[in-house]
């Protein structure tokens, strides 16, 4: 019990910190200090903390939660220590799950810009492109609404074990946060986060490749062949964001350590008479920041193969000459799902790579931005 009481107060501390509008310290600085306050207690029940959670299986989570959610058992407290006391602790209760669910709420949310994203990087592939790596299709609004299904199952959750007029973080997260009300609303704000968030990126890793981005998008703004100068722009954009990365005896070398069964990946060039890596295989080295695999990932496999599909479909575009609204939307949806790509296989992958690693790959990409 004191192993549980333990892991729920550091989770509430966790939450409070997170939600601290006034703390403009970054969230990893913040969760630090939170550890750094039961450095004494770790030393002391650290032990047998890690014992509890390593211990807890399905069958015990569930059986835990049976036990406290169960009327009887509430009856039992209630009459156990009195009305004022038994009120206390349900306001205290409220508190502490206000928190933590407003944490999650919040942390929830923060994933509807990648849902999105990973709507539009399967949004050009078939359904027997996706079945290769993939259980299910993400596109179609299949994301957007696991997500809200989850916030749903939060908010209902929640409801069950608090007191309403308690619930002051999370109807403020609630307040600030997109919802499912008018989904063309929702999905024209996420997008433009997704954008913002993906330019926030290139600007940070490569000058260049921002210029080339932004190139297109002005192409598609102001130019009258906007369609070809766009596809233009946007093929430049993959090819060199690919070719900076990795050499090509890298990405083999790679490829061979790592994604040996599956296919797509490599080439047998009819000139050279050399096996060379697609750009399917250059983005899926590139992803994973060149770093050894466990196991392959069907959301790398996701980003690396839509990159390779949107670049086939770019080159089409190249010689679009009829200004038919059709071409403006399909070079529009391969922006989208390259803005997708720079989400997904970039903001997020990159996110697991160690910090050394991070550097090396940016480095690669854009020597004077990196230094």
């Amino acid at each position: 019990m004191d192993e549980f009481l333990l892991v729920l107060d550091g989770l509430v501390l966790a939450a409070e910190a997170l939600l601290d509008e006034h703390d403009e310290r970054p969230a990893q600085q913040r969760l630090v200090a939170v550890l750094e306050t039961f450095a004494e207690m770790g030393d002391a029940y650290g032990p047998r903390v890690s014992e509890f959670l390593i211990s807890l299986d399905e069958a015990k989570v569930e059986a835990l939660a049976k036990k406290y959610a169960r009327r009887g058992y509430l009856d039992h407290v209630h009459s156990m220590i009195g009305e004022a006391a038994f009120l206390r602790l349900h306001v205290a209760v409220s508190r502490d799950v206000d928190l933590v669910a407003a944490a999650a709420y919040k942390g929830v949310d923060a994933l509807m810009p990648y849902a999105l994203a990973m709507e539009d990087l399967a949004g050009l592939l078939s359904e027997d492109e996706i079945s290769e790596f993939m259980d299910f299709n993400p596109a179609g609004g299949f994301m957007i609404e696991l997500i809200m299904s989850l916030l749903d199952a939060l908010e209902v959750s929640v409801t069950k074990v608090s007191l309403p007029e308690h619930m002051k973080e999370l109807q403020r997260v609630r307040q600030d946060s997109v919802t499912a009300q008018d989904l063309i609303q929702l999905t024209a704000e996420l997008r433009v986060r997704i954008a913002g968030q993906s330019r926030d990126l290139l600007q940070q890793v490569s000058s260049v490749l921002d210029r080339k981005l932004r190139g297109a998008k002005d192409a598609l703004a102001f130019s009258a062949d906007s369609v070809s100068q766009a596809a233009n722009s946007l093929v430049e954009f993959i090819d060199r964001m690919l070719r900076s990365v990795y050499t090509e005896a890298e990405v083999m070398e790679w490829l061979s350590a790592n994604y040996t069964d599956v296919k797509g990946l490599i080439y047998q060039d009819r000139d050279t008479q050399r096996t060379r890596p697609t750009k399917r295989g250059q983005a899926l080295c590139m992803v994973h920041g060149s770093q050894s695999v466990q196991e392959e990932s069907p959301i790398h496999m996701l980003a690396a193969t839509s990159l390779n599909v949107t670049r086939r479909r770019l080159q089409k575009l190249k010689h679009a000459d009829a200004g038919t609204v059709e071409e403006r939307e399909a070079v529009e949806a391969c922006l989208l799902a390259i803005e997708g790509f720079v989400q997904v296989g970039c903001r997020m992958a990159w996110a697991a790579l160690p910090d050394e690693a991070l550097a090396h790959l940016r480095r690669r990409i854009d020597p004077p931005t990196a230094s």
